[in-house]
């Protein structure tokens, strides 16, 4: 049960690594056919923006859904595509706060815990009892 939760508080947190929507590198024809399934922003050529999801280039088109509706865009009007990329700042920031708060409630944990027993008064009092009082 363990195990669960810490998958799905894993996966809950996955999304935090995720950027803002930044400009793709290199023509976003290319971006595109490297990265079909996923959702970006674009930029057509008379500079209107949408959003598509799972785009698909097929010969000179982009397919899509944008808002619901499928559509079709001729590759050569995107002038420009961003998409959410891996922070490397946020996810150094995820990692450090997840090991501080494994670290807090270990020592938490430790500092509950009951304090060893000394032993050593009982061992002289049982195999040497003249010793005791």
């Amino acid at each position: 049960m363990r195990t669960g939760l810490g998958v799905v508080l894993l996966l809950a947190a996955l999304p935090a690594c995720l950027g803002s929507p930044s400009q793709v590198p290199g023509p976003a024809r290319d971006y595109i056919e490297a990265n079909p399934k996923g959702r970006v922003w674009a930029t057509l050529s008379d500079g209107s923006k949408v959003v598509l999801e799972n785009p698909r280039i097929i010969s000179d088109t982009v397919f899509a859904v944008s808002g619901g509706t499928p559509v079709a865009v001729p590759a050569d009007q995107l002038t420009d595509v961003s998409a959410k990329q891996v922070s490397r700042a946020r996810t150094g920031v995820l990692v450090l706060g997840l090991g501080m708060t494994v670290g807090a409630i270990l020592t938490i944990k430790h500092s509950l815990s009951p304090a060893p027993v000394d032993s050593t008064q009982y061992y002289e009092c049982r195999y040497t009892p003249l010793s005791c009082d």
